[in-house]
């Protein structure tokens, strides 16, 4: 049977809307988030049934929807003979024996938002048991948080499969920005320090130098691939700051609940997302300039901007850290960046080598 081709500019109608989709998806769980956490913050206790918790799994519907259709999609252009160009969503993975072919980033993006929803399904049974939620770092929760980041790396894989595109860079700086704010998360359940080591500021830390390698290997830029997903946390951290602690509330105010004592004028999700990124990037992007400019390998250049960057995260993170956690936070970059550099590498080979499963 003959392969079919696409007409010029059908490509980018087919990968774009899903894409977009996914990306939308990802940034209504973020409103969801942010509202969540300031709400356990100066109120306290929520129900299953509350207004940001519907953002939060509207999310996971709008994405897993979109990967439900994109893979029948392919499924049936693959049995009918149609060429796998693998720019919508990379190459297919032979599903089921090859019952479906699924593009590996929807595959992906699929996968985490059904598993977020059977999260919600104990979060909701968690809820029956227990009533209120006290805290942000219940069980269920801690298993949704990793299912949007599943879901979120399916988003970078789809738009990375397609950076041939500009619109493709775009998505992959606003996906790599919109995942390390929502993974700041991680940073609230994590203990503030460990003996003479901040906690929280080496999570801060690992998590920021990662997504820098990351965005900076996918979008190959010569100059700004680490800069432009700093900017784009720095403008979801400036937005989310006041929009959390205004939202939370007005909605108190709705259903009638009094704020806690300690209630603040901060944003506690934003609080924790480090304006100094856009440093650490500066660090990364001129130490790997110079390391190409004298013909320096990857393999020690990329653990170096590591600790450049995790040293400046680590020393001005919170809640304020010394010396020692400077130290730990050079070894945690170093290993976060060649994690970051190792993990672009793998979603570059997704959308351009054949996959079965």
């Amino acid at each position: 049977m003959a392969l079919t081709t696409q007409p010029p500019g059908t490509a980018l109608r087919s990968w774009l809307p899903p894409a977009v989709l996914l990306l939308v998806s990802n940034l209504v769980s973020l409103v969801g988030l942010v509202w969540d956490v300031q709400w356990h913050a100066d109120v306290g206790p929520d129900t299953f049934f509350t207004l940001p918790h519907l953002f939060i799994y509207t999310a996971p519907a709008i994405s897993g929807l979109t990967s439900l259709v994109v893979v029948l999609r392919r499924t049936a252009a693959t049995r009918a003979g149609a060429q796998d160009t693998g720019q919508v969503g990379g190459r297919s993975v032979a599903v089921l024996r090859g019952t479906f072919a699924a593009p590996v980033g929807y595959l992906i993006a699929g996968c985490g938002s059904a598993a977020f929803l059977l999260y919600g399904l104990w979060d909701l049974w968690w809820h029956t048991v227990y009533g209120f939620d006290a805290v942000i770092d219940s069980p269920p929760h801690v298993g949704l948080i990793l299912c949007d980041q599943i879901s979120m790396m399916g988003t970078l894989v789809a738009f990375a499969a397609a950076r041939s595109h500009l619109l493709g860079k775009i998505g992959i700086t606003l996906t790599v920005g919109v995942g390390f704010a929502w993974s700041c998360l991680f940073a609230a359940v994590t203990p503030r320090s460990v003996g003479p080591v901040g906690g929280m500021a080496l999570t801060i830390a690992g998590l920021g130098v990662f997504a820098l390698l990351l965005g900076l290997r996918l979008l190959r830029w010569p100059v700004g691939g680490a800069l432009a997903p700093a900017a784009v946390l720095v403008v979801i951290k400036l937005a989310s700051d006041p929009f959390s602690v205004w939202a939370a509330r007005w909605y108190a105010a709705e259903v009638g609940l009094p704020l806690r004592d300690h209630a603040g004028s901060q944003g506690r999700l934003a609080a924790l997302m480090p304006l100094l990124l856009i440093g650490s990037a500066v660090l990364v992007e001129a130490t790997l300039l110079l390391a190409r400019r004298f013909g320096g390998s990857p393999r020690w250049a990329v653990p170096l901007a590591g600790a450049l960057g995790g040293v400046l995260l680590a020393m001005t993170s919170p809640p304020g850290s010394g010396l020692t956690t400077g130290l730990a936070g050079a070894v945690v970059g170093a290993v976060a960046a060649w994690l970051g550099w190792m993990a672009a590498t793998l979603i570059d080979q997704s959308s351009t080598e054949e996959i079965t499963a």
